[in-house]
């Protein structure tokens, strides 16, 4: 898969989540969706989770729990600078450094 198509795909996944689940289940699912291409479209994986770790939008944080879930190092920097804007005031409010410091702390830890 391409990261467009990885993309295309989890964004598909979650507009067609069931309304009545909570959003902690559908980041479970897209994490495993994530997951099972991991092997196969690793690269085109990371790519597509960095772009939405830097469009600083709405699935960003999904994209910063997959790497945390999935051990894709490779995305530190990026959530590394993600940190850096959330404790300036550029990107999302101050708590969300709540869910990324842990999530740095799971990439690193091996």
């Amino acid at each position: 898969m391409t990261k467009q198509e990885i993309i295309e795909w989890l964004e598909g996944e979650i507009e067609g989540y069931p309304p009545r689940a909570t959003g902690n289940e559908c980041e479970e699912f897209i994490t495993w969706l994530a997951s099972r291409i991991l092997e196969s479209d690793r690269g085109a994986l990371v790519e597509a989770m960095r772009e939405w770790i830097t469009q600083r939008g709405k699935q960003t944080i999904l994209a910063v729990r997959i790497a945390a879930e999935l051990k894709l190092q490779e995305l530190k920097p990026d959530i590394e600078r993600l940190l850096e804007d959330v404790r300036a005031g550029k990107a999302f409010w101050p708590y969300y450094e709540e869910f990324i410091v842990p999530a740095l702390r799971r990439i690193e830890a091996n």
